[in-house]
């Protein structure tokens, strides 16, 4: 290979790795864009969990809900947990709440004279 040759193809080397490193930067920069665009929408459904979950629900059906937390909420103070945060707005509250607890809570629902039927659908 004369030198004309191997300086010709030196910089077709050169140029494909520029051209790499080019496409590896912007694949870098969208990369991290749709990391933060989808931290921001996992952030925001979970923020907005309990409002889907209600969407297209009949107004009954809500209201129980919300009653439900309500009940649930006075049931956690009356046993030492006053919360701070909504039930309803913070789902990571929910990750502390075991089925024993949901136990308790029914056999408290019962013994405060709630039906077994309201008791079950604070429980839905």
């Amino acid at each position: 290979m004369n030198e004309h040759a191997a300086q010709h193809l030196s910089e077709q080397e050169e140029a494909m790795v520029m051209a790499t490193s080019h496409h590896l930067g912007c694949l870098q920069e969208e990369l991290h864009r749709l990391h933060r665009l989808s931290e921001a929408a996992d952030e925001a459904a979970q923020q907005n969990i309990f409002a889907r979950h209600l969407l297209g629900k009949a107004k009954n059906t809500r209201r129980m809900y919300q009653a439900g937390i309500s009940v649930f909420t006075t049931f956690l103070a009356e046993h030492g947990v006053t919360l701070s945060f909504s039930l309803a707005q913070e789902p990571q509250l929910w990750q502390a709440i075991s089925s024993g607890l949901v136990q308790a809570f029914q056999l408290w629902l019962i013994k405060n004279g709630y039906v077994l039927k309201t008791a079950n659908d604070y429980l839905g």
